[in-house]
């Protein structure tokens, strides 16, 4: 991990605001999330609580099992991130009042693009700013450094596995969660070099 600079910190944050966000564009949808927010709100549905804590829950559990194998990924960005998404999507949507469902296909269809673009953004700002990042990102990361699959088919593998698992708990799975899956991964394999490794370091 390179050393802490304000500049990283700030995108490191920015990055986490960002997936937030289209994370709250994704439950506004209402055509499947972001495969681990799938994940999670099957868990928030099983146990009945909030999406804030089961998404806190679930990376607590991950941190516990990622710490040995995953430790270079950890840092001040996997801690924004783990306390960070869950809670403020939920501060976003209760500040937007807009329900869950309330548009039509066509306009929830653009949402989960516009959610792919942003969210892939953040993911790519985050990483690049080498602060540490999320767990659920971590599990990408973990499989492409097994040497078995480069990163873009990683993530698309550790998001199928994700959404059955959701779907298994409970949560919607529609065209939008498939649309997540298979481009965030690519999108974000191709925005670290080209887009935000130059704009965190200032080239």
């Amino acid at each position: 991990m390179r050393d802490f600079t304000f500049r990283r910190f700030i995108y490191s944050i920015l990055g986490v605001v960002l997936i937030s966000i289209a994370v709250s564009l994704f439950r506004i949808a209402n055509i499947g999330t972001d495969p681990f927010s799938c994940f999670n709100l099957g868990i928030a549905g099983i146990i009945g609580t909030s999406f804030g804590n089961a998404q806190l829950i679930v990376n607590i559990v991950l941190t516990i099992l990622f710490i040995y194998p995953g430790w270079k990924y950890f840092g001040v960005g996997t801690i924004i991130a783990m306390f960070g998404v869950g809670y403020i999507s939920d501060i976003v949507l209760s500040l937007l009042g807009i329900p869950e469902g309330a548009f039509n296909f066509f306009i929830s269809l653009l949402l989960v693009i516009a959610g792919i673009v942003i969210t892939s953004s953040g993911i790519a700002m985050y990483s690049s700013a080498n602060l540490g990042i999320s767990q659920y990102d971590m599990m990408g990361f973990l499989l492409r450094d097994t040497g078995v699959l480069s990163l873009q088919y990683a993530r698309i593998v550790v998001d199928i596995v994700l959404v059955v698992a959701g779907f298994f708990m409970g949560s919607i799975v529609n065209v939008g969660t498939l649309l997540i899956a298979l481009f965030v991964g690519p999108l974000v394999a191709w925005l670290i070099p080209n887009v935000m490794m130059p704009l965190v370091n200032g080239k």
